[in-house]
């Protein structure tokens, strides 16, 4: 039998259930290289464009998930 590795590997380019911990990481994809006039606009469009989980995304930005919730509806998106 052979040992398997401790160790997974993700082609580059492909996607990873990696909650994100950073701005950094949510600056990838369909947010790459785009400037936002405020934190409340990056913090949507990460739900609503990137596709990011809503709690995921209020974790990174240290604000109450219902209030990134109640943000999203003002745009007329459902959150995931």
């Amino acid at each position: 039998m052979r040992e398997n590795s401790a160790y997974v590997f993700a082609a580059p380019g492909s996607a990873t259930n990696a909650a994100p911990r950073t701005f950094s990481d949510l600056r990838t994809g369909a947010l790459a290289g785009r400037d936002f006039r405020s934190l409340q606009e990056f913090a949507v469009a990460s739900v609503v464009e990137g596709g990011y989980a809503l709690a995921d995304v209020a974790r990174v930005f240290r604000i109450p998930s219902w209030r990134l919730d109640q943000w999203v509806r003002e745009t007329g998106h459902t959150p995931r």
